[in-house]
């Protein structure tokens, strides 16, 4: 599928967890331009980089959101947060 159509799809299936969720969510992405052998081998599945869909997050959803990476795979982690409702 085109960059488009899979970011088309993120975005929905972002909206979807957050509509969904009471506190947050959690959501995985494969890393773009990883050296990872494994990477290059898997070339049709879609691959991202945390600051485009951080952004999106906090700017659709008011989310906070940590990003969690490092963890010895070609993959991040994005929680999302929602904000604490005022009372």
């Amino acid at each position: 599928q085109s960059i488009q159509h899979w970011e088309h799809f993120v975005a929905v299936m972002l909206a979807d967890m957050h509509r969904a969720s009471r506190k947050g969510f959690a959501i995985n992405f494969m890393l773009e331009n990883s050296n990872s052998s494994y990477n290059n081998s898997c070339d049709a599945l879609y691959k991202a980089r945390p600051d485009k869909w951080i952004r999106h997050c906090e700017r659709e959803f008011g989310s906070s959101v940590t990003l969690v990476e490092g963890y010895g795979q070609p993959e991040f982690t994005l929680l999302v947060q929602r904000q604490a409702a005022n009372c």
